[in-house]
């Protein structure tokens, strides 16, 4: 039963990961401010086009592609839960649309602990090589 879920979430993987373009459009925005709307749009269009390679490679089922996304979820999910119960404990006022942004990074966080235990399944890990 517990792998048969875990071969169901890993083909959900390619859909979960087209949540990082809002990140990317989140970073772009803060890019923009620190160094000049060159630089964030050409760093956000390179984001953009090595997220859409991966995501097609995620979706072959790479071993690469699956390596690189767990430390793209670690990564996410360490900066994200941190980030967010700062942003909420601290008290500071925050747009609606920070808000929104805060639930979705706490959602996905939610996901990518679970794509983690997927990922790393042994049957999962297999269908990759």
């Amino acid at each position: 039963m517990k792998r048969d879920i875990f071969l169901r979430l890993d083909r959900a993987l390619p859909w979960f990961a087209v949540l990082y373009y809002l990140e990317i459009m989140y970073f772009m925005v803060a890019l923009l401010f620190m160094a000049g709307k060159t630089i964030a749009a050409t760093v956000a269009g390179a984001a953009a086009l090595l997220l859409a390679a991966h995501i097609f490679m995620l979706y072959f089922k790479r071993p690469l592609s699956r390596t690189i996304q767990l430390a793209l979820m670690d990564f996410h999910c360490a900066y994200s839960v941190p980030f967010v119960l700062s942003l909420v404990l601290s008290g500071a006022e925050y747009s609606a649309l920070d808000t929104a942004f805060l639930a979705l990074r706490l959602l996905m966080a939610a996901g990518e602990l679970a794509f983690i235990f997927a990922l790393t399944d042994e049957h999962v890990k297999q269908s990759y090589a």
